[in-house]
């Protein structure tokens, strides 16, 4: 996006002329890049538009915090592209390779409270593998997986159901957090539950409304 004769400003200039106001930034590097984007937008377009990062080389992935610290963009969300980045940096596209930059994109995503999107997993007649991906790129906090597929799109929605129980047992917390006054710490069934179990408790509850039990 950024290389060659590739003008930024006529294409943002044509987008935001159709409405378009969410936009993902693919092969950006850094800051530098990202200040190409600011310099075409008003200060009003600044504040309507939001902006997700695609995290594609080492560049912008070790200038990530520097990068949204600094820019004056809105920066919604932060995801990773595992090809481009294996491309980038000569190295061989295996799942335990990549943990630690996904590492990285998850943290900083915590730090500054904003969404974090997984890589897509290109197996695409092998369910299991997409559904192993999914599961541990929620015990690493991510918020979201590229899809490519719908049929992924559907594992994805049919994955992100809880059980009756997992459901019952977040209600019930959230229920004895309230009756309690929503102390700091309580004990429930002989366990401590502090702020961090709430909030997965209530994502448990919320979640639920979307896409319901197994």
């Amino acid at each position: 996006m950024f290389g060659g004769d590739f003008v930024i400003e006529e294409l943002l200039e044509k987008l935001l002329s159709l409405g378009y106001r969410n936009f993902l930034i693919p092969k950006y590097n850094g800051i530098n890049d990202l200040r190409k984007i600011e310099f075409s937008l008003s200060q009003t377009l600044i504040a309507e538009c939001n902006f997700i990062l695609l995290i594609e080389n080492p560049g912008a992935l070790f200038s990530l915090y520097d990068t949204i610290s600094n820019t004056k963009l809105n920066v919604t969300g932060l995801a990773f592209g595992s090809q481009d980045y294996c491309l980038a940096t000569g190295m061989v596209h295996q799942y335990d390779f990549l943990r630690y930059p996904r590492f990285i994109v998850a943290g900083i995503a915590k730090a500054f409270g904003i969404i974090s999107i997984d890589i897509a997993c290109m197996e695409l007649d092998k369910e299991d593998i997409f559904i192993l991906e999914l599961i541990e790129a929620e015990k690493m906090g991510f918020d979201a997986k590229f899809v490519i597929h719908p049929s992924q799109l559907k594992l994805l929605t049919k994955s992100r159901k809880y059980s009756e129980l997992e459901i019952q047992e977040a209600m019930a917390v959230i229920r004895e957090y309230n009756e309690l006054g929503q102390p700091s710490v309580f004990v429930y069934n002989g366990k401590a539950v502090e702020p961090p179990h709430i909030k997965n408790f209530q994502n448990i509850i919320e979640l639920n409304k979307y896409y319901g039990s197994k």
